[in-house]
């Protein structure tokens, strides 16, 4: 009967053992996978390149067009402080995308996609100033709305001139972005490109706004 009772003893402690080194085992393969994050995000943290503030400008007469001191007012309360930021970093293609999709919200056209007249209508002047102001602050004055109803005027009001003046249409076809590395040899009034429907609408109300 003690054999048996040794036997079970023996056994038990055998299956504590295998249970403790288990354990152990999972805990130490935690502790390597921790250590595995921890390295992949210090890894991380070391790609990302520094965050550079906007140095002051030396003399507001002539200061770089990356710094921006105009208004970014809204009567709607529009934030507009990322199309401010892709124009400075010149990433004008999302610029333009992040143009149209502000305007959509100032409208509150969102679901709809698109602006129908009484949007046009009624569209905030604050607002249109603003947007026109940065990207004509950022371009040098080459795009903008502005730059836009001045280019319109000229053709008489002829849309199809005028698309061809800005570039969006060339040998009777409509032309997907063109090369926005070098501006200047971008035409005028490219971008933005939101008045390329309901162009007369949107114009004349640049023009009622003062643009």
């Amino acid at each position: 009967m003690s054999w048996i009772i040794l036997g079970i003893i023996i056994s038990v402690i055998v299956v504590g053992a295998i249970a403790l080194e288990v354990v152990s085992q999972e805990e130490e393969s935690k502790a390597k996978d921790q250590d595995k994050d921890q390295d992949r995000l210090r890894k991380g943290e070391e790609q990302l390149p520094p965050v550079e503030p906007t140095p002051e400008p030396e003399n507001q007469d002539n200061f770089p067009t990356t710094y921006y001191t105009g208004s970014l007012a809204s009567d709607v309360g529009a934030d507009y402080s990322r199309l401010r930021d892709l124009l400075a970093a010149k990433n004008y293609k999302a610029a333009n995308r992040e143009t149209f999709q502000v305007m959509l919200m100032v409208a509150r056209r969102q679901k709809e996609g698109w602006f129908d007249t009484e949007d046009i209508e009624r569209f905030p002047c604050t607002d249109l100033r603003t947007i026109n102001q940065l990207w004509q602050h950022f371009s040098r004055g080459h795009f903008g709305f502005s730059i836009q109803s001045k280019i319109y005027q000229q053709v008489e009001g002829s849309y199809e001139r005028f698309a061809y003046e800005l570039g969006w249409r060339e040998d009777q076809d409509w032309v997907n972005y063109v090369d926005l590395s070098r501006v200047n040899l971008v035409p005028a009034g490219y971008l933005p490109s939101v008045f390329a429907s309901m162009t007369d609408a949107w114009l004349t109300r640049t023009q009622n706004c003062g643009l």
